[in-house]
């Protein structure tokens, strides 16, 4: 297994093709221990009224699906951090 995300780690999520910004809630090993089974919550542009439209993805997503993401969403709850 590559990575192992924890709560609260920002990433991009590959879903149907599309890299959306999520915020891992959970993660969990898979049955084989070869992935992580991960609870995320994604962020998506709304194109009707602007902003950022949020919500949790109903399905676990496989770690090997996500990136590391270093960009700062507030929308997700994110909070720059002071050095």
């Amino acid at each position: 297994m590559k990575k192992r995300w924890a709560r609260g780690e920002k990433a991009f999520a590959k879903i149907n093709g599309k890299s959306i910004a999520a915020v891992v809630l959970d993660a969990a090993d898979s049955s084989r221990g070869d992935y992580q089974q991960c609870k995320i919550r994604i962020a998506e542009e709304n194109h009707l009224g602007g902003g950022m439209l949020t919500s949790v993805y109903p399905k676990p997503v496989q770690s090997y699906r996500l990136k590391s993401r270093a960009t700062i969403i507030a929308e997700l709850g994110e909070k720059e951090e002071l050095l």
